[in-house]
């Protein structure tokens, strides 16, 4: 794979990550305006407004409201998780109920992923009517995303850096054996491994023993070397070594490809495999 199309695909994963996390925090948003409605149906209030959510930081969202309200914490705990689950949010976050100041925290509780862990204090203190807003602290950093069959699934940005990686890396060990497998020497001969290859003189060397080619079997040979450890179509096999021939026999291939094989038996480093519905694959392995 050629390091543009690489890059290309990289491009387009992050803009569709990037597009999804637009889409997370419009969701958000919307939970949390669901949130903000039952609270204050809850304390009988079901005509001032909630006003728009903000959000302060990465993950931080505010709720904050027209007007004065009282709450229940047992009612606001069963709220807020029970909204959440709902809509399919992990359930990791801080919940904080502030007063005039960001700093004036009036009552706050932390739900973990193990329940049993949660921490939830003073449930059955309820606090006097007042302007509240209340800040909800994603804990972890989710990126929502449709699948197919409409479901949703949540993948973490952590985890998306993890597979790019892995996938960097696989892509990178590939080009590296191709890049190490095949070179050059002075007289423009390919080195495969312990395999020297002369198209010009049509000469395959195995451990300085020379096998000799036809011409048809150098210039298949020499279409494999171009592109190793890829998938060839048998199309393109055809018309690179019996194009311009015009007429070409499809067993053809087959033989001479039948030949190549026995040939290149004594480097077990090189093997030609049929790809069924396909073509072929010159797979180099490293040693």
């Amino acid at each position: 794979m050629p390091k543009s199309v690489c890059c290309v695909i990289v491009f387009l994963c992050v803009s569709c990550f990037s597009e999804t996390a637009v889409q997370h925090d419009d969701q958000i948003r919307v939970s949390l305006r669901k949130i903000g409605h039952e609270i204050l149906l809850n304390s009988n209030d079901s005509t001032s407004l909630i006003l728009p959510i903000e959000k302060i930081s990465q993950n931080v969202y505010v709720i904050k409201f027209e007007k004065p309200f009282s709450f229940e914490p047992d009612k606001l705990v069963n709220i807020v998780h029970r909204t959440l689950a709902a809509d399919q949010f992990p359930l990791h976050y801080l919940v904080q109920v502030m007063a005039n100041d960001p700093n004036e925290i009036i009552y706050s509780y932390r739900i973990e992923d193990n329940l049993e862990k949660s921490v939830i204090p003073c449930l059955t203190r309820k606090p006097p009517v007042y302007n509240y807003a209340i800040q909800i602290k994603f804990l972890d950093a989710p990126f929502v995303a449709l699948s197919r069959n409409g479901l949703i699934q949540i993948f973490s940005f952590p985890t998306f850096c993890i597979f790019l990686f892995i996938a960097w890396k696989r892509f990178n060990k590939k080009n590296t054996i191709k890049e190490e497998s095949l070179t050059s020497d002075e007289s423009g001969d390919i080195v495969i491994g312990k395999l020297d290859f002369c198209m010009v003189r049509h000469i395959l060397k195995i451990n300085s023993v020379c096998v000799d080619l036809s011409a048809k079997e150098s210039k298949l040979l020499k279409v494999f070397l171009s592109y190793p450890n890829e998938i060839i179509d048998r199309d393109k096999l055809l018309n690179d070594v019996w194009g311009e021939e015009g007429v070409i026999v499809g067993r053809s291939l087959d033989v001479f490809v039948s030949k190549l094989r026995k040939k290149l038996l004594p480097e077990t480093s090189v093997r030609i495999v049929t790809i069924h519905g396909r073509g072929y694959k010159l797979e180099i392995v490293k040693n």
